[in-house]
This record gives C-alpha cells, structure tokens and sequence, in this order.
C-alpha cells in the first residue's frame, strides 16, 4: 500500500480518535480488500456512464438523421421544431461526448494507478474539524 495512503488513513484515524496498529496481520488484507472493492464500485459507475454515453450519442444521431430525412422528403412538418430537435441533439452529443471520455479516463485510472482514486477519495472526506 502506497504510504501516501497510509499517512492520509493516519489523519483520518486522528480525527475519529481511532489509533490503527499498522503491526497487526488483519488490518492490511481488510484495508486492500476494502479498497479494491470501491475502484470496482467506481470501474461499474465508470461502465455505466459510458454505456449510457453511448446509447445517447447513437441516440442522438439517430434523431439527427431522421429530422434531416424529413426536410429533405418534405413532410408536412413544423420546421422550428426540426431544427430544435437537431440543435437539441447537437447539444446532447456534445454534452455525453466530455461524460464519456471523462468516464474512460477515469476508468483508465482506475485500472492502472487506483492509489489515485482512492487518495483523492480520502483527501475529498470533511470531517468538520
């Protein structure tokens, strides 16, 4: 374990009044297994995120599509709201794009340095003091 972490788990331990004996045998197994379940918890948020990135995105251009179908075979149709649907869309792209990558990066991480995550997690831990 990163000493980083264990100074930063030191702090938070003075804060709650807890004293944790580093010698003890039990302490390390709980701490690593407790650990690699929360990067597990954020890899399935990560996951999840990006495959509903994915599902609006397709989504989105599907939508884009058809709007542009629709002037170009010219329906009786609202052409205002053609082009808010098609400028609504655009936006929702562009929005799920930045969450997407965003997710992957951070899925990336996860996966090659979750010391990281979880060192940002307890310096992010107010314990109004």
């Amino acid at each position: 374990m990163s000493e980083e972490v264990i100074k930063v788990l030191d702090n938070l331990a003075q804060k709650f009044g807890i004293a944790i004996d580093w010698t003890n045998q039990n302490i390390l197994p709980y701490l690593q297994d407790l650990m690699g379940r929360y990067i597990s918890l954020q890899n399935s948020y990560a996951i999840v995120w990006i495959v509903i990135s994915i599902i609006m995105i397709i989504g989105s251009i599907i939508l884009i599509s058809k709007c542009i179908k629709a002037t170009k075979k010219r329906y009786n149709t609202d052409e205002d709201a053609i082009a808010w649907g098609i400028l609504l869309s655009i936006i929702i792209i562009t929005i799920f794009v930045v969450v997407l990558f965003c997710n992957i990066f951070g899925l990336l991480q996860n996966i090659f340095t979750p010391e990281i995550t979880i060192l940002n997690y307890l310096k992010t831990i107010n314990l109004g003091a």
